[in-house]
């Protein structure tokens, strides 16, 4: 399913200007439409993080940044005594992207924490070493750092067809053959696999992929920016912050049996966002639309996102719709769980989140067979299937109605806004408008919630 190269022996400047050409003249040949290559390095944010003397938080940012979650790792970033600039380049690096312009406020930020080297140099030279054919393709987008410690510089990705996935990835991965060819020979190593795939889907008109249904093909930028918004709960705070964020949302407030309504940006110029579609939908379906291209963006609570485990950027914690996962047994069966583990070897749990559930007792190394419920999940262990429950509570209400105790609390979780990684990086309005709804959030004073486990 895939196909790729590999480019050894050649390093620095020559390697990296030879693996992106290659790519780009493969793309042009197999006559792709709106092709794009995002480039970045892991560099920076790897020198960064080396000067960290919390060494937790260097731990924590990485696994933020490869989990795409920039809420978690702002909320981190402000509980750390790290100084301001070190916590500023943190938090501002990831999300850092652009044309060639970018790089010099990555430099910038660097030097603030106490860097000096230019750690940029191999890029700006990446962009000089292009011919002008592949440089008007190339952007950078310093998010872009999976498999950190698999690369050791330039790692890019191409985009096209509109597509909300990469049709292939790369980079540099200079340490992987270091002894290979005898003891002490540092080796240089480059490559890149496309996707044979997103390569057909790439290459299929999108009037025949929406018939063929195998995809759910982006529209480009030139249509309007599709938002999945939840109903339920989230709907009225969702449509205040919108609005607030300068969205008309009249539409939307009264859809109807309308599963799509129309609106738009009542705001122009810089940062403007244009026509809008809204699609409507249940907060816990949000993440498969848009991690599946069917929207560019969505809200949802935290708890639907890592239950949907997608690949999706979280940008903005938006303070609403605050509930706390807890643990519960029955009053009445005080101690009995505890009697239960130490005969069975295994604490039975009911529950509607079974990645939050098993998450947080493999953290304490607790084993637990989870009993996934859609339901009245408290009736788990009231009627004795199970020994505790995980579940949401705001006001603890039915907990003391039914006589629950809680016996641990997991985390705090708000409503996220997030959005397609591909469409992060390919259609500049998913950021603008992120960036919109975390200075409404700010204006109304919502208060996001740190939102680690507990």
């Amino acid at each position: 399913t895939q196909l790729g190269f590999e480019l050894i022996g050649a390093g620095d400047t020559a390697g990296d200007v030879e693996i992106v050409s290659l790519v780009a003249e493969a793309v042009r040949e197999l006559a792709l439409p709106d092709a794009r290559i995002i480039a970045g390095s892991v560099r920076p944010f790897k020198e960064l993080l080396a000067v960290c003397e919390d060494r937790e938080l260097a731990a924590e940012a990485l696994r933020c940044v490869h989990a795409n979650d920039f809420v978690g790792l702002d909320a981190r970033v402000a509980a750390s005594a790290e100084s301001e600039a070190v916590k500023a380049a943190i938090s501002e690096l990831p999300r850092l992207h652009g044309g060639a312009e970018v790089l010099d406020r990555v430099d910038a930020l660097l030097e603030a924490a106490g860097i000096a080297a230019p750690l940029t140099r191999e890029l700006r030279a990446l962009v000089e070493g292009l011919a002008p054919e592949d440089a008007q393709v190339l952007s950078f987008d310093f998010s872009i750092m999976n498999s950190f410690d698999y690369y050791t510089g330039l790692v890019f990705k191409a985009y096209a067809g509109g597509l909300p996935d990469p049709v292939g990835s790369g980079g540099r991965y200079d340490s992987i053959f270091t002894g290979a060819f005898g003891d002490g020979i540092e080796v240089p190593a480059a490559g890149f696999a496309f996707s044979l795939e997103r390569l057909e889907a790439a290459r299929t008109s999108a009037e025949d992929a929406a018939s063929d249904g195998d995809h759910a093909v982006g529209r480009g930028t030139e249509g309007p920016l599709r938002i999945a918004v939840p109903k339920g709960s989230l709907k009225a705070d969702t449509l205040d912050v919108l609005e607030a964020a300068g969205l008309d949302v009249s539409e939307l407030r009264d859809p109807g049996r309308h599963l799509i309504v129309r609106g738009r940006d009542t705001r122009a110029g810089k940062g403007a966002v244009g026509d809008i579609e809204f699609v409507i939908v249940r907060p816990s379906d949000a993440p498969a639309f848009v991690g599946c291209g069917g929207a560019d963006c969505g809200i949802c609570g935290w708890d639907s996102l890592i239950e949907a485990d997608l690949n999706l950027l979280q940008l903005v914690d938006l303070g609403y719709g605050l509930c706390t996962f807890i643990e519960a047994e029955p009053a009445w069966r005080a101690g009995q769980a505890e009697r239960n583990y130490a005969r069975r070897g295994s604490l039975r749990v009911a529950t509607k989140y079974p990645r939050i559930a098993s998450a947080w007792y493999a953290e304490r190394g607790v084993n637990a067979d989870i009993v996934s419920l859609h339901g009245n999940i408290e009736l788990g262990p009231i009627v004795g299937m199970t020994d505790r429950i995980v579940d949401i509570t705001a006001t603890g209400a039915t907990l003391r109605d039914n006589d629950l105790v809680i016996t641990g609390r997991i985390m705090d979780c708000t409503a996220r806004f997030f959005v397609n990684p591909g469409a992060a990086r390919l259609d500049p309005r998913v950021r603008n408008l992120a960036d919109r709804l975390a200075a409404a959030v700010k204006d109304k004073h919502f208060e996001p919630v740190a939102g680690s486990a507990q």
